[in-house]
């Protein structure tokens, strides 16, 4: 039996809730992916129309948060710190890291922190990121030399070693 399309459209709006794209300042960590999730909804109930919620943006903006390596961005994860900025933590595949980055906007557009967490052996795949009960970013990834589950606990909101608050 096809879901309804009340039931369609209210696993679409919890799907959309539960990626954050409700918040004041959506941030995806895939391209596109919210637009894409409401269109695919959208052709689903029979390109009936879906009104848009005004605090969702008619847009999208694309910002490269970091070039510095041939390959970096795999595994990425993303949350949002208690300042309401983004925090992602994402795999440098050219060095075989595990990176985070502190975002300076909502846009990650500029004052980025970017830092790498864990560099030994071949880690940082599959990362997933969150932020502590005292604010500072926690990290689950692969470490794949060793076939281990790692954990990284940042030890201020930035994960940089000489960070000192002011």
């Amino acid at each position: 039996m096809a879901p309804s399309r009340n039931s369609i459209i209210i696993l679409g709006l919890v799907a959309a809730f539960i990626l954050g794209i409700l918040s004041a300042n959506p941030v995806v960590d895939a391209v596109g992916g919210w637009k894409a999730a409401f269109d695919l909804l959208q052709e689903q109930i029979n390109n009936s129309p879906i009104t848009w919620n005004s605090r969702i943006p008619q847009s999208t903006s694309v910002v490269t948060v970091d070039s510095s390596a041939a390959h970096v961005g795999q595994g990425t994860s993303i949350t949002i710190g208690t300042d309401g900025l983004p925090v992602i933590s994402y795999a440098d595949r050219t060095n075989d890291d595990l990176k985070a980055v502190k975002c300076g906007n909502a846009s990650c557009s500029s004052g980025n922190a970017i830092t790498t967490v864990d560099s030994t052996g071949f880690v940082g795949g599959y990362s997933s990121i969150a932020i502590g009960t005292d604010g500072f970013p926690v990290m689950t990834y692969a470490d794949e030399t060793n076939f281990n589950l790692k954990v990284a606990k940042c030890l201020n909101p930035y994960c940089i070693s000489n960070w000192i608050r002011r």
